[in-house]
């Protein structure tokens, strides 16, 4: 099954081809899971989803600025956060740990590599779009302060957005997870162990 951004693209009848209208730039996106493919044209082509009125306190002034979210990073206990608010890149924060967008659909954020730590609050973690701890706009476990959401590998679990009381929420990584996949426009989270 083909599936087309914004029906840019014909399908011949019997689907063994397909007209592609002008020569240009094209995203094919192919789904191994559903085995569908995704071709978007630079014009249906998604971009970065954009944070309006994004509140940075890192200067210790409140600036408002408008931020594509083109990396995720983790933060929490899972890798003995400090939180003391002390410089501007927090320790707890760590490229290692940092979630890339991926080919396909930049609304979607993967880390795959080593075996993430566990070493406070059972491995605790919520993701940020910036690398700078002062009220970063984030993605955590509820919409409520301290929260510490259990979840199991391959279960996919509900995502709170903002820069409110989200932010002082956290999932607790299970043990062995080695990939992490965010979805910011469907607002969920899985864990898993993959080889």
């Amino acid at each position: 099954t083909v599936v087309f951004g914004q029906a840019d693209i014909d399908v011949a009848a019997d689907t063994k081809y397909w007209n592609i209208p002008s020569a240009g730039l094209y995203r094919i996106v192919v789904n191994a899971d559903t085995k569908m493919i995704t071709i978007y044209s630079q014009a249906t082509d998604p971009q970065p989803k954009l944070i309006t009125g994004h509140k940075d306190t890192s200067s210790g002034t409140t600036v408002l600025e408008d931020v594509y979210v083109t990396n995720l990073w983790m933060w929490g206990g899972f890798n003995n956060w400090t939180g003391d608010g002390s410089s501007a890149t927090e320790k707890g924060f760590s490229e290692k740990y940092k979630l890339t967008p991926s080919l396909a659909n930049p609304y979607i954020f993967v880390y795959k590599g080593d075996v993430l730590p566990r070493e406070k609050e059972s491995g605790s973690v919520k993701f940020c779009i910036t690398n700078k701890l002062n009220n970063v706009y984030a993605y955590s476990s509820a919409s409520t302060r301290g929260v510490f959401l259990d979840v199991v590998h391959g279960g996919s679990y509900t995502l709170f957005e903002g820069q409110l009381d989200n932010r002082y929420s956290y999932v607790k990584i299970p043990e062995n997870t080695n990939y992490i996949m965010v979805d910011i426009e469907k607002l969920v989270v899985v864990f898993d162990n993959k080889q």
